[in-house]
């Protein structure tokens, strides 16, 4: 649609290359141009909001990390053993599933409350990188 609006193409050619609805297109275009000027406008009425917003997010993401550090640093040795050997884990006694769903609580919390931090891309990347990485070191010649 950038292309109606700069002008490079008319709106009946964008619509017919996007199968669009014209009386659609031009809308948006209308609007678009229309409140252009409040985007950077320094009293927008919704960039309070916005920040608030931000500030928010990084408190939760505080929290959240506040709590997984406290959780891993109780249950070091708990999390060791079920990450390395299950069986031996259980042979110790220990509460294995529980173990295993605190954990994955862990990470569900974490990836959510980075999601609107860092976005989407950046925690796919954490999340499968650090595991490729070490599968390159791990592999068996």
């Amino acid at each position: 649609m950038l292309e109606c609006i700069s002008g490079e193409k008319s709106v009946n050619e964008a619509c017919w290359e996007y199968q669009l609805s014209p009386v659609l297109v031009s809308k948006w275009r209308n609007e678009f141009i229309e409140n252009l000027a409040a985007i950077f406008e320094k009293n927008h009425k919704g960039a309070e909001s916005q920040y608030q917003i931000v500030n928010l997010d990084l408190w939760v993401m505080l929290a959240v990390a506040a709590l997984v550090v406290l959780l891993v640093g109780l249950f070091y040795k708990d999390f060791l053993a079920i990450s390395f050997d299950e069986t031996f884990a259980r042979v110790r006694n220990l509460l294995v599933d529980a173990l295993y769903l605190m954990m994955i609580a862990m990470i569900g919390l974490t990836v959510v409350a980075a999601m609107r931090v860092v976005g989407l891309i950046m925690i796919i990347a954490l999340l499968t990188i650090p595991p490729a990485i070490a599968n390159l070191f791990l592999k068996s010649k």
